[in-house]
């Protein structure tokens, strides 16, 4: 093999010696910082202003899925205003309405995280524009025989929302955004029902029958009412009146178990969470 040194000029000295320094340049790969960048790289999509790049899945609408026997876990980013076909659906019962979101296992916990796609622009639910009651994002989860956690947040401003959490057999935990605007009814039978600090400190209480607390988290000045009236709850069968609301709504139910609503973004104290899991130890 030949060496640097007896490899044969190319056209003379000033040549030899620049193959010299070549070979002597190239005897060891280059340090990783030395390497040449493009001088204009293309701009890093930060999660925080794009948690869709974060999330690497795309939204979808009219989400259903019910399990016999098994656990639902996942995240799903839910564009309520992706118009999807009919024919590429689930079928409906009589008289059922479709909604943009469907979870349900008959055996097993469910432990979903919701992102719901909204816009920029959107005017939220405290603006003085009241929301369409038709524009709301319908949203049900729920086990026969398992746990529940949901946590939803909110990309951008969306659209309020109506969320039913329920378990026969388990706790209900459910994570609201800070947007989150309207009534809390939270029913457990064998259970208790809980609010964290930043979410009661938020809230009107307005009372507990039947084993069911409800709350109103943000202004309750916004709702406007037209007496008494007999209308009745779809999920927990209690009387809402004939209160014309159309922001946020959260249900959450269980029969053995316990009730917990936080914000989504709320980090608890150690006190609080040493007191949330001595509570839910002793029953």
């Amino acid at each position: 093999m030949m060496t640097p040194e007896k490899l044969p000029p190319k056209h003379g000295a000033e040549d030899e010696t620049e193959d010299l320094a070549d070979i002597t340049k190239y005897d060891h790969p280059p340090a990783y910082n030395t390497l040449s960048q493009d001088p204009t790289p293309a701009p890093a999509i930060s999660a925080a202003a794009d948690p869709l790049a974060k999330l690497n899945c795309k939204p979808t609408n009219f989400l259903y899925v019910d399990e016999r026997d098994g656990a639902i876990k996942g995240t799903y980013v839910i564009d309520p205003k992706l118009h999807i076909p009919d024919a590429y659906l689930p079928p409906l019962n009589t008289g059922e309405k479709r909604k943009n979101v469907y979870l349900h296992t008959r055996d097993g916990s469910v432990d979903v995280d919701l992102w719901i796609v909204g816009r920029k622009d959107l005017e939220t639910p405290h603006s003085e524009k009241a929301p369409h009651p038709m524009s709301r994002t319908n949203m049900h989860v729920s086990s026969r025989d398992g746990s529940v956690a949901v946590k939803v947040n909110a990309i951008d401003n969306i659209h309020p929302f109506s969320l039913e959490a329920a378990s026969r057999d388990g706790r209900v935990t459910v994570l609201i955004p800070r947007s989150f605007h309207g009534p809390l009814v939270l029913k457990s039978k064998h259970g208790n029902c809980a609010l964290s600090d930043g979410v009661l400190g938020n809230s009107i209480q307005l009372g507990t029958v039947d084993y069911t607390k409800r709350f109103f988290v943000g202004d309750l000045s916004a709702v406007t009412t037209s007496g008494s009236g007999s209308g009745s709850d779809s999920v927990l069968g209690t009387d809402f009146g004939s209160t014309e609301w159309a922001g946020d709504e959260l249900r959450a139910e269980t029969r053995d178990g316990r009730v917990k609503v936080k914000y989504v973004d709320e980090v608890e104290s150690a006190d609080a969470k040493r007191g949330f899991f001595d509570r839910l130890f002793r029953g």
